[in-house]
């Protein structure tokens, strides 16, 4: 093939190959207190000289000046050009290059993407312009003061505000001449339903612009100041922003995480702030979401240990196990870090200043620990739950890929829940074989996910689940390419009754969603719903894990005008449980009739006759 590899391959190529590993491979390699050495491949010598740094994915030989990236090592060992290289090693981390012919269309993107930065920079210079100098600014300059930040500090973060009017920041790029399909591309403006023009996502909101590493404004995240919801609204994604892959602080903090060989990942733009305006500049927050594998693997590029800091809360809990799940496969090491009841990294540090904060990071506890002890301790003297927590943390134990800390932990299971510590290892092997055999399948059968989509799967095993899975609910899958397009309006006015009226909240647990939702959209923001409550719904979509469709829907939801729902809202209620009901007849017709023809085929006639009276029956009550 003679095609251009693309930029964003090459890039995904490098996060994916750990180059010690490459190295290891060809080489004997001791690792130093940062560094790893051996002798070098590129000329003779007696001592150690080759040096490979893993925070920088780099190598370099003292002795004869060889250096470079992982590309360069294996075209100098392999004598491979660049793109045979550049394919060696998509193919050892199972991915497919996808290459831009020699033609306009990628030019095309570059442009596009240059283009779109500088629409966000613009943005930027005039959210901040607000900030500092326009009377309309005065709302954030004075909520800033009260925590206790001055306009320097909003000028070394580029802090902005977005003003009250509708409008503002839309006329500013109009002015500019920009192109509004590509504003809208980046979500920093909406149309609007009546036609009458593009109105600004962001009003009476702290802006903090979000960079990627090349130093470029990839997107905003906003805070409301009063009492609106949500409490935090962030830029969609789009093609210079990918939040899976993207960290607040990442662009100053990466430096004095390469120094320290760890990071501090807290949970909001405020607490990055705090902490790297007191001197601690290796931390990081994501942007609206739970750490995903791409988040660790950006990490593992500069750090061997990752330091959790969030609330102690069930969802700051479930953020934590979401994370350790992501970075220890990766060989990084997690802990913990906890702050006094109350307390955040910004309350902290204005109470009791950097130097103790600096000591509850030395503080910090290991994760694998922290998470055992929360869940035995959950499970209490129950011995059902035990032996199910017990499961879960021997899940998490396979995650770790070194065996001798594996037995450690598990030696320290051994210790905290009372359970034979051989018999732990026989059940751990159990799971690892499993996990093998899930293995060898998927790699037997490629397509078998892609199968499963359409039908059930006939194979009575299944996968392990996920070591957070005790922290998630179950639910039903509701077929949403089911659901016609009044059925949907319809389910979208029943969720607005029950964000407008809780005293519906009992009859639908009684109901069951799924029989009230047949749209799994729905579904999911009617569960969170009924778990949270009304008024602490919109403060629970900051830190809910949903995918930006179901977030979009619920957040237009929120601005729904009441009186669509008016004075109807109990028969709205009705016609929806109505339709529920019918659904479940419909579904039930179905399986009758597949019954019957099996009772026929066998020749049960009283099955039959049984079926067919409960058919007969339900075909009455759908007329």
């Amino acid at each position: 093939m003679s095609g251009r590899i693309g930029d964003d391959t090459l890039e995904t190529i490098r996060e994916r190959t750990d180059i010690v590993t490459l190295v290891s491979s060809y080489l004997s390699l001791k690792r130093s207190v940062v560094n790893h050495f051996g002798l070098c491949p590129f000329h003779n010598e007696k001592s150690p000289s080759f040096n490979v740094n893993e925070a920088r994915q780099t190598y370099h030989c003292f002795g004869c000046g060889e250096g470079g990236d992982v590309f360069a090592f294996l075209m100098k060992m392999e004598g491979l050009t660049f793109p045979e290289a550049a394919r060696r090693l998509a193919e050892q981390a199972g991915l497919e290059i996808a290459e831009e012919q020699a033609d306009p269309q990628a030019e095309q993107r570059r442009r596009e993407k240059e283009r779109l930065w500088r629409i966000n920079a613009v943005a930027r210079d005039y959210y901040q312009q607000v900030l500092l100098r326009n009377p309309e600014g005065k709302p954030g300059r004075d909520y800033l003061k009260r925590r206790g930040y001055d306009g320097d500090t909003a000028r070394a973060f580029d802090l902005g505000y977005a003003p009250s009017g509708w409008e503002g920041l839309a006329g500013h790029l109009k002015e500019q001449g920009f192109d509004f399909e590509e504003v809208r591309t980046l979500g920093l403006v909406r149309p609007s339903r009546d036609g009458r023009g593009d109105y600004d996502l962001f009003r009476e909101r702290l802006v903090f612009p979000i960079y990627d590493l090349t130093g470029e404004v990839a997107a905003f995240g906003a805070r409301v100041l009063g009492e609106g919801q949500p409490k935090y609204l962030n830029s969609p994604e789009s093609p210079v922003y990918h939040k899976g892959r993207q960290f607040y602080g990442l662009h100053r903090g990466r430096e004095a995480m390469r120094r320290q060989g760890e990071v501090l990942v807290v949970e909001g733009y405020f607490d990055v702030i705090a902490l790297q305006r007191a001197g601690i500049e290796n931390v990081v927050a994501t942007c609206g979401t739970a750490m995903t594998e791409e988040h660790a693997r950006l990490l593992k590029r500069y750090v061997r240990k990752v330091l959790f800091l969030f609330d102690q809360d069930k969802a700051g809990l479930q953020a934590t196990w979401k994370g350790m799940a992501q970075i220890l496969p990766l060989g990084l090491a997690g802990a913990v870090v906890h702050l006094p009841q109350g307390d955040d990294p910004d309350s902290f540090l204005q109470r009791e200043g950097a130097q103790a904060f600096q000591a509850c990071l030395e503080g910090a506890r290991p994760v694998i620990e922290v998470y055992q002890e929360q869940l035995l301790g959950e499970a209490g003297d129950d011995f059902g739950a035990r032996a199910r927590c017990i499961e879960e943390i021997l899940r998490t134990l396979l995650l770790l890929p070194g065996e001798i800390e594996r037995d450690l932990y598990l030696q320290d299971l051994a210790s905290r829940s009372g359970i034979e510590r051989e018999l732990l290892k026989s059940q751990l092997a159990e799971l690892a074989a499993k996990e093998a055999r899930l293995r060898e399948r998927r790699s037997a059968e490629p397509r078998r996910e892609a199968q499963q989509a359409t039908a059930p799967s006939a194979s009575p095993e299944r996968e392990i689940p996920h070591p957070v899975a005790s922290y998630a609910t179950a639910r039903p899958v509701v077929q949403a390419a089911q659901v016609t397009n009044p059925q949907r309006k319809a389910q979208r006015l029943l969720l607005k009754v029950l964000m407008l009226h809780e005293e519906y909240h009992p009859r639908a647990r009684e109901a069951g969603l799924e029989n009230l939702f047949a749209d799994q959209d729905f579904f999911t923001l009617a569960e969170l719903l009924l778990r949270v409550g009304s008024e602490a719904f919109a403060t629970a979509l900051d830190t809910a894990e949903l995918d930006d469709p179901v977030r979009q829907l619920a957040l237009e939801l929120l601005d729904l005008d009441p009186q669509a729902v008016g004075d109807g809202h109990a028969k709205i209620f009705n016609d929806c449980l109505r339709d529920g009901e019918f659904r479940q007849i419909r579904q039930r017709l179905k399986d009758l009739q597949s019954l019957i023809d099996r009772a026929e085929r066998e020749g049960d006639d009283e099955a039959r006759i049984n079926y067919q009276r409960e058919k007969t029956a339900l075909n009455k009550r759908l007329k």
